[in-house]
């Protein structure tokens, strides 16, 4: 089976590396074109899979076609690749936030066999967790095949679309203000005398752990983080400045206005 891929971006380069080192498919069968000739051939480069010298060919050659552009880019390459995906069918799968599978339908002008996903930057360690929904023209096959490429970026939950820009505020964007988070607790750890990088690697070591122990425990997080309060101990009095600071609000309002950002793309 040949995967190709319309952009060479930083999502395109981990899902691309998951798949040669996961051995789901080999770099001989990965094909990609990207208007930045310099991004496209360090890719290729890199990663040792072929260039192709336009969209449509990737469309012509691939059994599967990734669309990895941005949003905006979408209106100017598909209509370019329209009657060549016509004519061999290719399975798109779409990955440009805030783009329903009806919009991307309206600019291949055809009965394309389409799904949208949303993965997140963690694929670059295979620990995205992806969403996915098929179009009606997809079958089951096409679902199946897809649920085994996105494995190989962590973990692949099929739902409705209509929860997509749910989904892209939680799990999408969440990863970014979580590094921030990371950021700040370092920066703390710099104030009270830690050095820059070994603050650094203590939050973050202590946030994939955490988050590994609330995932095996299937206990709800606020039941966890009570655990870790002893009374009158210092993770409760960081807990009430955290909540005496609005984090909770700030929290929510972040991934609110990530929402409201998707749904007017």
């Amino acid at each position: 089976m040949k995967c190709g891929f319309i952009g060479a971006g930083n999502m395109a380069y981990a899902i691309i590396k998951a798949f040669i080192e996961k051995k789901v498919i080999p770099s001989s069968d990965i094909f990609i074109f990207d208007k930045n000739l310099h991004r496209q051939n360090e890719v290729c480069g890199e990663l040792g899979v072929t260039a192709v010298v336009s969209a449509a060919a990737v469309a012509e050659t691939c059994e599967i076609v990734f669309l990895a552009v941005k949003p905006h880019i979408l209106e100017e390459v598909l209509p370019e690749v329209s009657k060549t995906a016509k004519n061999y069918n290719p399975l798109f799968i779409t990955m440009a936030a805030g783009k329903t599978l009806a919009y991307v339908q309206s600019l291949l002008d055809y009965d394309a066999r389409i799904v949208r996903i949303m993965p997140n930057i963690n694929a670059l360690v295979s620990k995205s967790v992806t969403a996915f929904c098929g179009n009606q023209f997809v079958t089951n096959y096409d679902i199946a095949e897809c649920t085994k490429l996105l494995s190989a970026i962590g973990t692949a939950l099929q739902i409705e679309e209509s929860k997509f820009a749910a989904f892209t505020a939680v799990a999408g964007c969440s990863p970014s203000f979580v590094l921030i988070f990371a950021d700040c607790l370092a920066t703390a750890g710099v104030k009270m005398g830690l050095g820059r990088e070994e603050a650094l690697s203590a939050a973050l070591m202590a946030i994939q752990g955490t988050a590994e122990s609330a995932l095996t425990s299937k206990t709800h997080p606020r039941e966890l983080s009570d655990r870790v309060c002893s009374p009158g101990g210092a993770t409760i009095e960081g807990v009430v400045s955290l909540m005496a600071s609005g984090f909770d609000t700030a929290v929510v309002n972040a991934a609110v206005a990530a929402y409201n950002k998707t749904i007017a793309l």
